[in-house]
């Protein structure tokens, strides 16, 4: 009686082990997924239309927006001041 406990208890644990292998293999996320594609930008420099007035220039900004640009940086340390709009490349 001893004998049959003891190698229903081996196959149980066998049976585990066996389980745990075929559950844990999988391929690894990283290897299905190709590798990202880097996003690309292009730039473009603009003098606003009226430095003194930054609400002046609101239609000229609109109209960029509309084409889909982006403002990303604004210098006006300088004269003339000037922004930097960004949009994805087409």
């Amino acid at each position: 009686m001893s004998t049959r406990i003891v190698s229903i208890g081996l196959a149980t644990v066998l049976g585990l082990i066996l389980l745990a292998a075929w559950v844990s293999w999988q391929p690894i996320g990283a290897q299905e997924k190709p590798a990202p594609v880097l996003q690309k930008w292009e730039y473009k420099i603009v003098l606003p239309d009226n430095v003194e007035d930054p609400r002046a220039n609101q239609a000229q900004f609109d109209k960029l927006g509309a084409e889909g640009w982006e403002l990303c940086a604004m210098h006006s340390s300088t004269r003339p001041n000037y922004c930097v709009f960004k949009r994805s490349k087409r």
